[in-house]
C-alpha cells in the first residue's frame, strides 16, 4: 500500500486506522463525538475536527484536520502505529 496524505472526502483503510487512533486516544470532544459515530472508513466532518483537535493538543501547525507528513511524522514519533509507516 501506497502512503497517502489524507482530507476531507477520503476513504480506505487507512482512513479507518486513523479514525481508530483518534477514537482510541479519547483526547477532546471532537474524539469523543467521532467514537459515538465510529470508525467508518470515510474521513467526513468529524474525523478532519478531531484531527484538528489532536494537531492542537500536539503543537501541530496549523491544526486544520489535514493527515500529511508532519502529523504522520509526530504520530510515528509519539509511538503510535499505523499503515504510514
Amino acid at each position: 500500500m501506497s502512503v497517502r496524505d489524507l482530507e476531507l472526502g477520503m476513504e480506505g483503510a487507512d482512513v479507518r486506522m486513523l479514525q481508530e487512533i483518534l477514537i482510541g486516544r479519547n483526547e477532546g470532544p471532537m474524539a469523543v463525538a467521532l467514537a459515538g459515530i465510529g470508525a467508518t472508513s470515510y474521513f467526513g466532518t468529524y474525523t478532519r475536527d478531531a484531527l484538528a483537535e489532536y494537531q492542537g493538543l500536539y503543537g501541530i501547525v496549523p491544526p486544520i484536520g489535514y493527515f500529511g507528513i508532519i502529523t504522520r511524522t509526530q504520530m510515528k514519533g509519539a509511538g503510535l502505529t499505523g499503515l504510514w509507516w
